[in-house]
């Protein structure tokens, strides 16, 4: 484990969280959690890429079979591998390595009211245009 971080959605000022009463689902909360919207990051040696360790579930973020998103996974396998863009973690657009057969894609969020739904999308310049942008902001150093 690198770190601790919570996952800010930047357009809806909310955190993303996994659901309290399916904590396969996830959900953007107005209030930040400190089990549900708390994820330990883990970083591959051999890349840049990451995962997001949900510390309430000890499930990861990730890409089902069928192209959803959810944090189910209890391995860190290749549907949990994620990548920032530019590196840069205050303001950034998150791709899941794994999406389009290996060539990535952006996640999007359609945030309508109360209700939110999360896709990966493509991984061309029209869909990271598309994606939604994140906070990640770092809450301990510990690892």
């Amino acid at each position: 484990m690198k770190y601790r971080v919570a996952i800010e959605h930047i357009a809806t000022k909310r955190f993303l969280s996994i659901e309290p009463h399916n904590k396969n689902k996830l959900a953007l909360h107005g209030s930040f959690h400190p089990d549900m919207s708390v994820f330990e990051v883990h970083e591959r040696r051999e890349s840049k890429l990451m995962g997001f360790k949900n510390i309430c579930t000890g499930t990861w973020l990730g890409q089902s079979s069928l192209g959803s998103v959810l944090c189910s996974a209890r391995v860190f396998g290749r549907n949990e591998e994620w990548e920032l863009d530019d590196d840069i973690m205050t303001q950034t657009k998150l791709l899941c390595a794994s999406a389009n057969w290996g060539n990535g894609g952006w996640l999007e969020v359609d945030a309508d009211g109360r209700r939110e739904s999360f896709a990966i999308g493509n991984y061309d310049v029209e869909a990271k245009q598309k994606a939604a942008i994140w906070s990640i902001l770092v809450l301990n150093n510990d690892g």
